[in-house]
C-alpha cells in the first residue's frame, strides 16, 4: 500500500522530470530557419535563403523602427543567426544600402517556424511572421 507521503513525492518528482525534459529542446540552427516567413494581415514577407541572403517585402516601417515614411519597407542583404543564450536567438539582418540610419535589423526567433520584429525592447513583438514555405539549403 502506498502511503500518502510517498504519493506526494512521486508526483513532485514527476513534475520536476517534465520541467527538465520540456526545457531541453534542441537549439535552433541556421538550416531550421531557411524559408519564407510572412504575416498575412500586413502582407509582410521575409525570405531567408540558405546562402545567407535575405529579402524582406512590405514590412511596415514602424515595425522595425525605420525612419522611413509610413510606406512598407522593402530591403535585402545578408543574414546570420546569433545565439543569444538568453530569452531568444536573433537573426541579424545586415541591410544592403541601409534603411535610412539603420544598417541592420534584428529578427527574433520564437521557434524555427515563428520569427518576430520587436521595435520597442520593453514592448511586445511589433510584427510576427510565420513560416509558410521551407526551402532547401
Amino acid at each position: 500500500m502506498l502511503r500518502r507521503g510517498g504519493a506526494v513525492h512521486a508526483v513532485a518528482a514527476g513534475a520536476v522530470l517534465v520541467a527538465v525534459v520540456s526545457g531541453c529542446a534542441p537549439p535552433t540552427t541556421r538550416s531550421d530557419l531557411v524559408g519564407v516567413f510572412e504575416d498575412t494581415s500586413s502582407g509582410a514577407r521575409v525570405r531567408l535563403a540558405g546562402d545567407g541572403a535575405f529579402m524582406a517585402e512590405a514590412v511596415p516601417c514602424d515595425a522595425i523602427d525605420s525612419p522611413a515614411d509610413d510606406a512598407p519597407c522593402d530591403f535585402g542583404g545578408s543574414w546570420e543567426l546569433l545565439d543569444s543564450q538568453a530569452a531568444s536567438d536573433v537573426v541579424y539582418l545586415s541591410v544592403d544600402g541601409g534603411l535610412g540610419m539603420l544598417a541592420g535589423v534584428q529578427l527574433y526567433v520564437r521557434s524555427p517556424d515563428v520569427l518576430y520584429f520587436q521595435e520597442d525592447p520593453d514592448g511586445g513583438p511589433s510584427l510576427v511572421l510565420r513560416k509558410v514555405e521551407r526551402e532547401a539549403d
